[in-house]
């Protein structure tokens, strides 16, 4: 009894391994080298190349520390062609002296797959010997999010170097067709790889790509074209990331040429998708505007964004810009802060991502801002008596000033006349005073004609009448030059 318990609990830790191990080992990966061994002769290059296998599980992120026997190969470069890892955080590298080489890299877009390469290293068999290839250290990330490291197995390979044969190589002669006597030249790879790297952060940032060529590109120069647009020159700045500008939304393709420096045409394509942001939509505005009213506008767009409205007055030429930001449903509605004064706007959207990115200009909705009728003849009136008003000023100066002359005119003039009539009464009395004289004077001539001796109040009479005379002539020549 106890015998078939036993073989009873083997039999279900038996099915239990059956079962539950290749589930385990479906989500593990591999990592090895292939060829795993060969036979070679001193001189030759040999080409391991370094892959790796996930079967069911998508991994992004491949490292390794390799150890080589460096007194039997010589390690003359690492190659990345044709490498599913398309972003390198530590660029292959290694050391003959040490018989070391090392690589990190990211795939981008995750691999899955049994045989994926990562690099290829090419060695040169030097002595003669058994050579072993095998990992100081690896690892190999699940494309999860974690970084989950999932690397199950490490390969190894070993390589046997044999010396030269030093006896003559005899070549029978035989009968060779032309097309076999042809040397067949290798083909190299000339095609061009592109990776997109996606931003899940922001769907609206540009398209970015990962350029690797397989040969070495000379000047690190690149002509870039999408769909039919012009092309353009790119030169790598050691990054091989190339970014475009702003494309519409859709489907669109990349080609990319380059020359190597074996004068070799490299070429490669890749079609991709573009999410831009929706140019915005006014769907919403007053027909009529007066100004006493608000402007209220109505509008969609892409979710949660930045609505940037600039209005312009196009009587003015003032512009007023102002943003406004979406909701969950796109929609947003913008209300100023001021009611607008009259006259005729313009009014123009765009939407505006976090990172600068912008979309295409809406095209312009027109907008009268009118005042009511009373309001316009107000505004009329008003207009009209400001232009009024300094006429009647002027006007009322003017009338003014005349006034002003008119009245000085005229007290001059009374001035003048009363000047004149005093000047009138003081001629009259002077001729009052020399006809009393002339009288006199008359009487005294008529004793001289008679050869009269003149008394002595005569003669003082005479003497008075000139001196008479005189002061009559000196007031009214006074008189007269007052005048």
């Amino acid at each position: 009894m106890k015998n078939l318990n036993k073989y009873l609990f083997g039999f279900i830790v038996f099915i239990f391994i059956l079962v539950f191990l290749p589930v385990y080992n479906a989500s593990a990966a591999t990592i090895g080298f292939n060829p795993s061994s060969g036979s070679y002769s001193v001189g030759d290059t040999i080409n391991i190349k370094v892959y790796v296998g996930t079967q069911s599980k998508s991994v992004n992120a491949i490292s390794a520390n390799i150890s080589f026997s460096s007194d039997i190969l010589t390690l003359s470069s690492i190659s990345k062609t044709s490498s599913v890892i398309n972003l390198w955080a530590q660029e292959p590298s290694f050391s003959n002296t040490d018989g070391i080489a090392s690589f990190e890299g990211v795939i981008l877009n995750g691999y899955t797959g049994d045989a994926g390469n990562a690099v290829t290293l090419v060695f040169r068999a030097k002595k003669s010997g058994t050579a072993s290839i095998r990992f100081n250290s690896a690892s190999v990330l699940a494309n999860d999010g974690n970084g989950t490291d999932v690397l199950y197995s490490k390969g190894s390979s070993s390589l046997k170097v044999s010396a030269l044969s030093e006896k003559p190589v005899v070549v029978a002669k035989t009968s060779v067709k032309k097309e076999d006597a042809i040397v067949k030249t290798p083909k190299i790879d000339t095609t061009i790889a592109i990776s997109e790297i996606k931003n899940n952060t922001d769907k609206y940032s540009p398209n970015k790509f990962l350029i690797t060529s397989p040969q070495i590109v000379a000047d690190r120069t690149y002509t870039i074209q999408i769909d039919s647009n012009p092309s353009i020159i790119w030169t790598d700045d050691g990054t091989h990331i190339f970014q475009t500008g702003q494309l519409t939304n859709g489907m669109h393709t990349i080609k990319i040429m380059a020359v190597d420096m074996n004068s070799n045409a490299l070429s490669g394509f890749l079609n991709f998708s573009t999410t831009v942001l929706k140019v915005p939509e006014i769907n919403y505005y007053p027909s009529d505007l007066y100004v006493d009213q608000f402007m209220v506008l109505k509008g969609i767009a892409d979710p949660a964004i930045d609505v940037e409205l600039t209005i312009t007055n196009t009587n003015t030429g003032g512009v007023i810009i102002d943003h406004i930001y979406t909701n969950s449903d796109g929609k947003f509605t913008y209300v100023p802060d001021n009611k607008m004064v009259a006259g005729s706007y313009s009014i123009i959207a765009r939407a505006m991502a976090a990172n600068g990115i912008t979309s295409d200009y809406m095209n312009p909705i027109q907008i009268v801002n009118k005042e009511h009728q009373f309001n316009f003849f107000v505004s009329k009136f008003s207009n009209i008596i400001t232009l009024l008003i300094p006429l009647l000023a002027l006007l009322a100066l003017i009338i003014t000033l005349a006034l002003y002359f008119y009245h000085r005119i005229r007290k001059y003039r009374q001035y003048l006349e009363n000047k004149l009539s005093e000047t009138g009464k003081i001629v009259s009395k002077s001729f009052e005073i020399l006809d009393e004289d002339l009288d006199d004077e008359i009487e005294i001539f008529k004793k001289i004609r008679s050869a009269k001796v003149l008394d002595k109040d005569e003669q003082v009479f005479l003497n008075k009448f000139k001196k008479d005379i005189k002061e009559a002539e000196k007031v009214i020549e006074k008189e007269l030059k007052g005048i």
